[in-house]
């Protein structure tokens, strides 16, 4: 009983950043032509989400279908990492206590920053299909340049064994500190 209720808080706490994996995935099958047969964004079930999606034609089709999450997460997360940040800047340069609808944003945007940061990287399962379409290019296309492809299914399977040691917490706090620091440059 235990486990379950730490699973649905952790989906609570998580569900912007499920959502915008999701999404992400979803958006990437539409700018690469790949038509979407169902787009789950959120549920309280394993998975809690997931977009099925035709087979893409093109190995680079499927690459970015499954590194979307982490280029348009990282992307979401900047920005609300950068609303944190001028909000963080500008009340210390004003020396004034920001009221309440300031300190709301700036806490709802390091909130959806953080959700969306924590859950940018590629899953497994975006591993396997990835690997999956890699070989398919390579031993029935024989497509050569598909072989360049194996690595980032290595980086995608790394970014998840990292996660055991909270290397997505590290990235998240890389993104903040990387906004901080162009916003007070």
């Amino acid at each position: 009983m235990k486990t379950k209720t730490k699973f649905y808080f952790y989906l609570l706490l998580n569900f912007p950043g499920i959502a915008t994996h999701e999404l992400s995935h979803a958006i990437f099958c539409w700018l690469s032509g790949v038509k979407v047969t169902k787009v789950v964004f959120f549920q309280f079930k394993n998975p809690p989400g997931f977009v099925e999606h035709h087979q893409p034609r093109g190995v680079l089709q499927s690459f970015f279908i499954s590194f979307g999450p982490f280029f348009f997460g990282s992307f979401v997360s900047l920005s609300m990492f950068w609303i944190v940040s001028y909000m963080l800047r500008s009340s210390f340069s004003s020396y004034l206590i920001p009221d309440t609808q300031y300190l709301i944003l700036m806490f709802v945007s390091l909130y959806l920053g953080l959700s969306v940061s924590l859950n940018l990287f590629p899953s497994d399962e975006d591993a396997k299909v990835l690997l999956s379409n890699v070989n398919y290019h390579v031993l029935h296309r024989f497509n050569p340049f598909a072989v360049l492809l194996y690595p980032f299914v290595l980086l995608i399977r790394l970014f998840n064994f990292l996660r055991r040691v909270h290397f997505d917490w590290a990235y998240a706090i890389f993104l903040f500190l990387l906004t901080w620091y162009f916003i007070n440059e």
